[in-house]
C-alpha cells in the first residue's frame, strides 16, 4: 500500500491515488507531515438500471434514496471529512445546483412511499408488486474498502424499508463492462459529467470531491513532497 510506503519514508509522492479516509487522523500525527483538505475531481454515487422493473418507478428511487443514511456514511466509513451534495455534481462543479432539495434520511418516510405506490411487504420481509420483489444485486470493484463499508451500511438500510439488496463485487476488469452491458442490478460507478461552456465537447468536464493531501517536509534546500488522495463526495 502506498501510505504505508509514504508513512516509512520509502516513498515520497503517491501522486493521485493517496492517502484514504481510514489513515486522515493517523497521518495528520506522523512527524513532519501537514495534512491538507481541498476539492479534487472524484465523486462517488450509485446509480441503477432503469431497465428492471424493480427500478422504473420514480416512486422506488425516491424511497430508495430516503432510507440512505448518508450522514452515518460520511461519519462513520469517511470519517465525517466530507460534506454531503445532492446529484452527481460536486459542489465546486460550475455545473451545481445548489437550489436542489436537500435529501432527508426518513426510512419511516420511504417506507410510506413504497406503501402507496403498492409496493407490499411479504412473508419473507420483502416488498414485491405484480410478481416483482423489491430485490436486486450491487456490484463495484472487489477489494475497495470504503465502498464495500458503504454497500454493507446501505444494505442494512433498505432492508429496514423491505429491500433485499445482494452485493456481489467483482474485479474492475469484469465489472466495468458488466455495467456497459446494462446488465444486472444497482451498482457504483465514475460519474459521466456536462462540459463548462466553451469547453470541449469531446470528452467530460471533471467533477470535485474532498481530497487529503499530505505534505511531508525534507532537509533543508528541498521543497515539500506530498501525497495525495481523492475521496468521494456522498
Amino acid at each position: 500500500m502506498l501510505y504505508t510506503q509514504f508513512k516509512t519514508g520509502a516513498v515520497d509522492v503517491t501522486g493521485i491515488q493517496g492517502i484514504s479516509a481510514e489513515f486522515f487522523s493517523e497521518a495528520k500525527a506522523l512527524p513532519g507531515v501537514t495534512v491538507h483538505q481541498h476539492a479534487t475531481p472524484s465523486v462517488e454515487y450509485i446509480y441503477f438500471n432503469h431497465g428492471r422493473p424493480q427500478f422504473k418507478e420514480v416512486a422506488v428511487r425516491q424511497a430508495l434514496y430516503a432510507a440512505v443514511d448518508k450522514k452515518a456514511i460520511i461519519d462513520q466509513i469517511y470519517y465525517g471529512i466530507h460534506k454531503p451534495v445532492e446529484g452527481y455534481l460536486p459542489a465546486t462543479s460550475w455545473a451545481y445546483n445548489a437550489d436542489l432539495p436537500k435529501q432527508e434520511y426518513n426510512p419511516e418516510k420511504a417506507k410510506q412511499i413504497l406503501e402507496e405506490s403498492g409496493w407490499k411487504v411479504g412473508a419473507d420481509g420483502i416488498r414485491a408488486k405484480n410478481g416483482v420483489r423489491l430485490a436486486f444485486t450491487n456490484s463495484t470493484t472487489a477489494g475497495n474498502k470504503l465502498r464495500e463499508q458503504t454497500q454493507a451500511l446501505i444494505q442494512q438500510n433498505w432492508k429496514t424499508i423491505g429491500v433485499d439488496m445482494q452485493i456481489n463485487n467483482m474485479p474492475a476488469a469484469v465489472v466495468w463492462p458488466r455495467g456497459r452491458r446494462a446488465r444486472g442490478g444497482s451498482r457504483e460507478a465514475p460519474a459521466p459529467l456536462p462540459q463548462a461552456p466553451g469547453s470541449d465537447t469531446r470528452g467530460p468536464a471533471v467533477p470535485a470531491a474532498l481530497q487529503l493531501r499530505a505534505a511531508r517536509g525534507r532537509e533543508a534546500g528541498h521543497g515539500e513532497l506530498q501525497a495525495q488522495q481523492q475521496h468521494a463526495d456522498q
